[in-house]
């Protein structure tokens, strides 16, 4: 069976949600966190996303985030994909990093 689209149309925002396979960690050194945020700014620069809110924790981060043209999938693919394949190459491990595909929410409301 396949996966339901995502609801990403130009403009939506969204609470993205994305954790380490297993409980493991996403990110074990600040450096880690630094690469991530990069990949995300980069993401930015190119309009693909705006970041208004962030949390990023040991296991898994938290994204309140606006996608201004609906790539929101693609801008996400991007800067996860990078970070994996930095973070197996220093830590020295291989397969997959990120449990599954991110977990996005569509946020319809101002009390959300």
């Amino acid at each position: 069976m396949g996966r339901k689209p995502r609801q990403d149309t130009p403009g939506s925002w969204h609470h993205v949600v994305s954790r380490g396979i297993a409980t493991r960690p996403l990110f074990e050194t600040r450096d880690d966190i630094r690469f991530f945020l990069s990949r995300l700014a980069t993401e930015v620069r190119k309009g693909r996303i705006e970041i208004h809110a962030y949390s990023i924790l040991t296991t898994h981060y938290h994204l309140l985030l606006r996608s201004p043209r609906g790539e929101l999938s693609e801008a996400l693919r991007i800067a996860q994909n990078a970070h994996s394949r930095r973070f197996n190459r220093l830590h020295r491990r291989d397969g997959s990093l990120i449990r599954g595909r991110f977990f996005s929410k569509p946020i319809l409301d101002d009390r959300y």
